[in-house]
């Protein structure tokens, strides 16, 4: 599956960045494709879970959680965020604004420290 070439493109040949020979790639045909809903398209690329249940528990824990500053954004990131994840071992912080994708996937181990407004991704595992 190739991306259609436009007009521009097919008259002058192809430029430095045109895509037109690129395959789609398996994110863009989730994102593209007709086949899902919006929704079932968000918990495909974001939680990596199907069903509504996953979904909300996403969504109302990273509601509470992550924009949270302070003391009580660690303790409640402390207590909720391992319920999303994986497996997150002893003496774990999550600094907040952490953006997880596929957490079911993600495994912290023991003593560590992650810092404000990072994203841990896990589509690819």
């Amino acid at each position: 599956m190739t991306r259609p070439e436009s007009s521009s493109s097919a008259a002058s040949g192809p430029t430095p960045g045109d895509s037109t020979d690129r395959p789609i790639t398996v994110i863009q045909d989730e994102l593209f494709g007709a086949s899902q809903s919006k929704l079932q398209k968000y918990a495909s690329l974001i939680i990596g879970q199907s069903g509504l249940w996953p979904l909300i528990r996403y969504e109302v824990i990273t509601l509470l959680c992550m924009p949270v500053p302070g003391a009580l954004g660690l303790f409640l990131r402390m207590k909720l965020y391992p319920r999303l994840l994986g497996r997150v071992g002893r003496n774990v912080t999550f600094g907040h604004g952490i953006v997880l994708r596929h957490p079911h996937k993600i495994r912290i181990g023991d003593d560590v420290h992650i810092d404000d407004q990072c994203v841990l991704d896990a589509k690819g595992a």
